[in-house]
């Protein structure tokens, strides 16, 4: 499975590099041609087949990239400046202050005083701070727009790329106001949509300032409300992480749900007569999961950690001894075949970086310093740490080659703030949020509980940020030099194997298989 994921992503790379036209065909046939090697391997297990599935994955990644690349940088408009059009609102808008943004798909713009079918994503800009647009609704705008500009950055972040990855080939600011044509009909999108607004406007009602930045950003995945100081003071602190709906609060939110339904399921002993406990827990953990990233507006980060932690319940209903490895490689294929654009997305390659340092780093430590430990408070907190040091290391180098800033502090201060926002923060909104939707009214004493939590870490994030200047310093790694890391990374970490597969020698060393940080 490791070799079909970096056959697949690489793959994707090349397809990204080298697009060409849209044709189905080919996505049909090199998917059948895939799927066939791909069975014809499970039932052989011969490795000239194999070779031959690696190949046809590398080229699968290739044609699918380069099909979805092609897609997203197309825009079908009038050459006019000034477009007027109907669009379809693609996904929830990010609200600030003052200004807004809503991603649409163009539907129709007016040319020569009637409408002509327009096709593409724009991103527009508009005056105010209206929650009312949702996902799905069709407006009529008006006003210029044009390819995205690349802004300066420290790092090597390129922002048109960025927005291609989300499927927008256009910028653009609207004239006045929008008009809604059409609200979404679809009953789903409807209740999604009202029960973020209510949850919105509860929070609001009862926190202000920073602390109602990051609980929005937890509760509904909105984070229009994050200014650019607040994203320095977490970035400088290394825990820019927590505001984006993400890996760390779908697997936190999924912990508690697992561990909540396990107790929930002991409660009816005789669905336990034939199948254990944890596959009744793992099933229903499913959907409960899928809610959250329902309600947070499905921002692609977190249908990622959702897709990665449905393969790994999933692996626990079927039986399947569970192999953290194996489970990353699965879902990083499932994600980047379902998302092809994803290999070149920068939060999708720190969120596997992030899993694979806690995969190969995190067991490693738990080994050398947690093996005669019986303290069970000290046990915990060596795992606490080896976890945000694993993740860190990993990160790092990606973090410092697109951003261009090598944070030290991420190190210590994850090993506080994971548990914190996990076990604290993050309970606090979920318990906030279904009271708002419940019991409108009795929310209130929750929300401003909640935002006094929040408001405690945003503090500390300032205070670090503002005092720890030698924890962080500015540094823009090249693409060759970050490579040269991750290898260097690799060879320590495989030292021991290598030696032992050199020499013949049974060296006592932990397997991923085995380890459990």
């Amino acid at each position: 499975m490791l070799l079909v994921a970096l056959s697949l992503t690489t793959g994707t790379h090349s397809g990204i590099r080298f697009s060409f036209p849209n044709f189905a065909f080919l996505e049909y046939l090199s998917i059948a041609l895939t799927a066939s090697l791909f069975f014809a391997y499970v039932w052989t297990q011969k490795k000239n087949v194999l070779a031959f599935l690696v190949v046809a994955v590398f080229v699968l990644g290739w044609i699918i990239a380069g099909v979805s690349a092609s897609k997203n940088l197309s825009l079908e408009i009038p050459d006019v400046k000034i477009q007027s059009c109907l669009a379809k609102v693609m996904a929830h808008p990010a609200v600030k202050k003052d200004a807004s943004s809503a991603d649409l798909s163009l539907i129709e713009c007016n040319q020569d005083g009637s409408y002509v079918h327009a096709s593409g994503g724009v991103r527009m800009h508009f005056r105010g701070s209206d929650r009312s647009l949702a996902k799905g609704d069709v407006i009529s705008f008006r006003g210029p727009m044009g390819p995205p500009r690349k802004y300066e950055s420290a790092g090597n972040f390129d922002y048109p790329v960025y927005l291609m990855t989300k499927g927008i080939a256009a910028t653009g600011f609207m004239f006045g106001s929008y008009g809604v044509v059409e609200k979404e009909k679809g009953v789903f999108s409807r209740a999604v949509s009202w029960a973020r607004t209510r949850i919105t406007k509860a929070a609001e009602g009862s926190i202000s300032g920073a602390p109602l930045s990051l609980v929005l950003a937890l509760a509904v995945g909105d984070r229009g409300l994050i200014d650019q100081g607040m994203r320095n003071s977490f970035s400088k602190t290394g825990i820019s992480h927590v505001l984006a709906i993400s890996g760390l609060h779908v697997g936190l939110f999924a912990l508690m749900c697992y561990f909540l339904i396990s107790k929930l399921v002991c409660l009816f002993p005789q669905l336990l007569i034939r199948y254990p406990a944890k596959i009744f827990t793992s099933i229903f953990s499913i959907p409960v999961v899928w809610c959250y990233v329902t309600l947070a507006g499905f921002p692609i980060s977190a249908v990622r950690a959702g897709i990665m932690l449905t393969v790994y319940l999933a692996g626990i209903v079927i039986y399947r001894k569970q192999d953290l490895l194996t489970t990353l490689c699965t879902s990083v294929v499932v994600i980047v075949f379902v998302y092809p654009l994803s290999s070149i997305d920068v939060s999708f390659q720190m969120s596997v970086m992030a899993v694979l340092g806690l995969v190969l780093i995190a067991p490693r430590i738990m080994f050398f310093f947690g093996g005669k430990t019986r303290n069970a408070a000290l046990l915990w907190v060596l795992r606490l740490a080896s976890a945000g040091i694993g993740a860190s290391v990993f990160v790092m180098p990606l973090a410092a080659y697109h951003f261009g800033i090598v944070t030290l502090a991420g190190f210590f201060v994850n090993i506080a703030v994971v548990p914190y926002v996990g076990f604290v923060v993050l309970p606090l909104v979920i318990v906030s949020s279904i009271a708002s939707l419940i019991l409108p009214f009795g929310a209130s004493a929750l929300w401003r509980l909640t935002g006094f939590f929040s408001g405690m870490l945003t503090t500390v994030a300032d205070l670090i940020a503002s005092r720890g200047q030698f924890f962080y310093f500015d540094f823009t790694p090249t693409g060759v030099q970050v490579v040269a890391c991750y290898a260097i990374l690799a060879l320590m970490l495989f030292s021991g194997e290598l030696v032992r597969a050199a020499s013949g020698v049974n060296l006592r060393f932990p397997t991923i298989r085995n380890a459990n940080p």
